[in-house]
């Protein structure tokens, strides 16, 4: 199956992170994860997502920081 695209997930809570991981990758979707504010940009950075499922509170600042 082709991919549909590539999408970083950024959540703290690991089951919902889990939840959103599983039905995106069965819906054909190339998924990345990420729990914190500095993994987060980190993994922006160094990969071309073609969306972000961001939270906006998280561990080492916030979602909003996160954008910026």
């Amino acid at each position: 199956m082709e991919s549909k695209g590539k999408i970083l997930i950024v959540e703290d809570d690991c089951e919902l992170g889990a939840a959103l991981y599983e039905f995106l990758e069965i819906s054909g979707f190339e998924v990345d994860s990420a729990e914190d504010a500095i993994s987060a940009v980190a993994k922006a950075l160094d990969n071309n997502y073609d969306a972000i499922a961001l939270d906006l509170s998280l561990p080492c600042g916030d979602g909003l920081a996160v954008c910026e």
